[in-house]
């Protein structure tokens, strides 16, 4: 008969051996869509969310996007990661949590303030898949590894629907948004290495949100990285820019770049 102990050791050490089959991304972002600003320059903000690991604290700044053809993309800083994590360790939490809701109330009233509307959601129908989830991996090795889906942007009342493509291949997804003008995006996929199956990649297929863009026929994209629902891995996403009149999509990964 086993000894109580050791049945718990085992446990414990099985669901350690489970976690550590995948390693997780030392840090993460999301995104959210707060406002889109009509006037000159036109623009949009998010708020940014930014996570060293599963386990620690997430920071909070703005982002400010210009639509231009050349507009800029500007980082306006709030709660650090480095602050959230000296709070974490100082078992500050009460001091953390009242700078995050402080932050994020002044940039939602700023955002206000300055004449931002509400950022207006769209909807994608008629949606058709080669897979029944996107919560998988792809392997970079098989060229056959492809992964599309494909929906219509409905856009309101006396509008043309705009149909999206989204085809994942074993390096970059690539996002196609048709109507008057066919426009493109490339997603750079993301490493990740199993334990017993080596080298994977995430790829950019969820659809989280579309929200139209300030102007005539923009459009605001936020995609996030796949992601297996038994790992702990981050959520991960990435914003893509459909500006009026240009071809090629602004792409903003991860540490908001271009």
């Amino acid at each position: 008969m086993f000894h109580r102990g050791f049945v718990t050791k085992f446990a414990l050490l099985l669901v350690l051996l489970v976690l550590a089959g995948l390693t997780s991304f030392a840090s993460a972002t999301t995104f959210e869509i707060i406002g889109i600003h009509q006037g000159s320059p036109a623009m949009f903000r998010a708020l940014i969310r930014g996570v060293e690991n599963s386990r620690s604290l997430h920071g909070l700044d703005m982002l400010e996007v210009e639509m231009t053809a050349n507009g800029q993309v500007r980082r306006v800083p709030g709660v650090s990661v480095g602050y959230a994590r000296k709070c974490q360790r100082a078992g500050l939490l009460d001091l953390y949590r009242f700078e995050l809701r402080a932050t994020q109330q002044k940039f939602m009233d700023s955002t206000e303030l300055a004449g931002f509307d509400r950022p207006e959601p769209l909807v994608c129908l008629g949606y058709e898949s080669t897979v029944k989830t996107m919560y998988a991996l792809l392997d970079p090795v098989d060229e056959k590894t492809f992964v599309s889906w494909q929906c219509w942007l409905a856009l309101g009342a006396g509008k043309e629907p705009l149909w999206v493509r989204v085809d994942a291949g074993p390096e970059v997804t690539r996002v196609v948004l048709g109507g008057d003008t066919v426009r493109t995006a490339e997603i750079p996929h993301q490493d990740v290495e199993l334990r017993y199956q080596g080298k994977r990649k995430r790829a950019a297929l969820l659809l989280k949100d579309v929200f139209r863009g300030p102007g005539d026929d923009s459009y605001i994209f936020l995609f996030r990285y796949s992601r297996p629902p038994l790992f702990d891995v981050l959520a991960e996403d990435v914003l893509v820019v459909f500006r009026s009149g240009i071809a090629e999509a602004q792409v903003l990964r991860p540490g908001v770049t271009r």
